[in-house]
């Protein structure tokens, strides 16, 4: 889509009376009565995203508002937060939402690390310098 610096969210007011927006399974139809319903959903969902402060955390939220038609930018959505969003925050909320998807929760990878004990180790490097151990 055009990028634009304008957000249709912050208009005063719906200039395009019957503006719809199209969704993958569904059509939502936007006239001047469900304008204050959306706003005040918006206040709601930017007062939620503020409240949190780990940018891990807020990532699934961001990503609804900065989707593939870049409905938002960066520097809108730090101006409303009243804290920075940096360019990693931003871009990783943009691919977020293309998977696994916007309001989706982070999937996080499990991993572990294997401690060994340092006499362990220095035993396990002592067998492999013992005579007999590399074979001709």
């Amino acid at each position: 889509g055009s990028r634009s610096n304008e957000s249709p969210f912050f208009e005063s007011g719906c200039q395009n009376q019957n503006m719809t927006i199209d969704e993958p399974q569904q059509l939502i139809n936007v006239d001047s009565e469900h304008d204050l319903l959306f706003k005040k959903a918006g206040i709601e969902l930017f007062s939620l995203i503020r409240s949190i402060p780990s940018e891990t955390k807020r990532r699934h939220l961001i990503a609804i508002l900065c989707g593939e038609e870049n409905w938002i930018t960066r520097n809108q959505i730090s101006s409303i937060l009243q804290k920075p969003v940096h360019d990693r925050e931003y871009s990783a909320a943009r691919k977020h939402n293309k998977f696994p998807g916007a309001g989706m929760p982070i999937i996080l990878t499990p991993y572990f690390q294997k401690r060994i004990k340092d006499d362990t180790m220095a035993e396990f490097i002592e067998w492999l310098h013992a005579a007999g151990y590399l074979q001709s």
